[in-house]
């Protein structure tokens, strides 16, 4: 049974969620909009009186956390009830619900994590917004910097966003910021050097400090995730290890 997720079993489902970074995404939403706003609505699916999924869906987006007690079949015909442009999850999750799927590899932090002179905290949104975009281009961002920075302000105002960056000469030439956070788990994302500036562990300095800051808020698990082999390689180097697999599905 799906139902909506609503003030009585938010705590619950957060819950359920820890520990996993695509249930991190669902929590940090959950935690930061819940059901206040009409661009995004979250569901919890039961089974005998236990939560096996969490749904949460923003402005079209549809993420799914699920254990393997899901009743998948349900969670199908739901996502497909309710539409959507993408669908995030583990990447059997994906593929089960959707057929097919975009995938990559979930890694979690196991190094101490270091604070390096260099980089600064709070970067300003617009150098960071220019900075990611330069690098991974406008579509990696969304749908333009607006509802971006609407989006950034909001999570940092409630204290679950971070952001860190190297300048030289007043200019941001690196930087990684948390896409999602709650409690226990943090996801980092966001991590881009400028071309000419490569070459000078830029992004492992503010990898590693980002990650020393979150352990600090108490962060437990701090995760990445990567599109392929080599960014992996990278950040195993850094001290993560691979510790899943994520699938996304865009709608035609």
């Amino acid at each position: 049974m799906l139902r909506l997720t609503d003030k009585e079993s938010a705590d619950e489902v957060l819950r359920f969620c820890s520990g996993n970074a695509v249930g991190a995404r669902v929590g940090a939403l959950l935690r930061a909009y819940g059901n206040g706003y009409g661009f995004a609505m979250f569901w919890e699916q039961l089974k005998n009186g236990n939560i096996t999924a969490a749904v949460g869906k923003t402005d079209g987006n549809i993420t799914v956390y699920a254990d393997e007690n899901a009743d998948f079949e349900e969670l199908g015909e739901f996502v497909r009830a309710i539409g959507f442009t993408a669908l995030f999850s583990d990447a059997d999750t994906a593929i089960r619900l959707t057929g097919s799927a975009e995938t990559g590899d979930i890694l979690r932090f196991c190094g101490g994590g270091a604070r390096a002179d260099n980089v600064a905290f709070d970067v300003e949104p617009a150098a960071l917004y220019g900075l990611l975009c330069s690098v991974n281009g406008a579509q990696a961002v969304g749908a333009g910097y607006l509802p971006w920075l609407s989006d950034i302000m909001f999570r940092k105002s409630r204290d679950m966003l971070r952001s860190v960056g190297v300048y030289e000469n007043g200019r941001l030439i690196s930087c990684a910021l948390t896409s999602a956070e709650t409690a226990e788990d943090a996801v980092i994302s966001g991590v881009a050097t400028d071309a000419a500036f490569r070459g000078r562990c830029l992004a492992k300095s503010c990898v590693e400090t980002l990650a020393a800051q979150l352990m600090e808020k108490g962060k437990k698990n701090i995760f990445v995730m990567t599109k392929n082999q080599e960014l992996t390689g990278y950040y195993e180097k850094l001290g993560f290890e691979t510790v899943g697999r994520w699938g996304i599905h865009k709608a035609e």
